[in-house]
């Protein structure tokens, strides 16, 4: 006669067993359908790229054959000469960053010489007058 316990244990052995593959089944499933997803959405993704691109190529295409080559030329020579306008003027403020700078060091040294000349004259001054207070003082000894 067989073991209802051990009956049960082999019948819950097997439950468990087709639950599992079942999981893997679903859990596989759900891994194609996101990769399905992935792909749907790159594919959709380089459609867009592709239809910007064209946009933008026709545009260029249907500029130069309206306007011709005449007006791509002045175009052109029109942005080079803006470019070269910044250039310079990018030049002209560094050289006024460069001149205000200068500036500034200039007064700064012109400052730092009037104190060294000032200082100088109360030094001539000060022995100046030790000297003549020394004559003095000699002048009521003798």
């Amino acid at each position: 006669s067989a073991d209802p316990a051990a009956a049960e244990a082999a019948s819950n052995k097997v439950k468990a067993q087709m639950a599992a593959e079942a999981q893997k089944s679903t859990g596989a499933a759900e891994a194609a359908a996101e990769a399905n997803d992935e792909a749907a959405e790159d594919k959709k993704n380089l459609q867009q790229k592709k239809e910007a691109n064209f946009a933008v190529v026709e545009t260029q295409k249907r500029r130069l054959s309206f306007f011709g080559r005449p007006v791509q030329k002045f175009r052109l020579a029109k942005l080079a000469q803006e470019m070269t306008r910044k250039a310079h003027e990018h030049q002209a403020v560094l050289w006024a960053h460069v001149l205000s700078d200068a500036e500034t060091e200039r007064k700064l040294h012109e400052g730092i010489e009037k104190a060294e000349i000032v200082k100088k004259n109360k030094a001539a001054s000060s022995a100046a007058a030790y000297r003549a207070e020394e004559r003095g003082a000699r002048a009521a000894a003798a």
